[in-house]
């Protein structure tokens, strides 16, 4: 599994040195706060999804190959019996909606 993740994980950590980088550098320096700001945002977006990319790939190399049904605990009260149904119905499978 580490070698799966290991160039992901430098290039995260790649990634973020570069924006510290822009960030105390003189080229952000001179750039307005908008520009600075949309950049950071997208670049921490994509950050964030190969964050979550490395999460789900270290996940699925511990994950058992067996698939576990349980059913879901939670209820939900409060609600039509329509919606109710539909809130509370498996995800496989059909589900019928009663339309009177």
């Amino acid at each position: 599994m580490a070698s799966n993740v290991d160039p992901i994980v430098q290039q995260i950590q790649q990634d973020f040195q570069t924006l510290l980088t822009y960030v105390s550098g003189p080229e952000a320096q001179s750039q307005t706060a908008f520009t600075v700001e949309r950049l950071l945002f997208r670049q921490l977006l994509a950050l964030g999804a190969a964050l979550l990319r490395l999460f789900f790939l270290s996940r699925a190399a511990v994950r058992s190959p067996h698939r576990i049904n349980r059913p879901c605990p939670t209820t939900i009260s409060g609600l039509s019996p329509t919606i109710r149904s539909l809130a509370n119905a498996p995800l496989r499978g059909t589900t019928s909606i009663p339309l009177g």
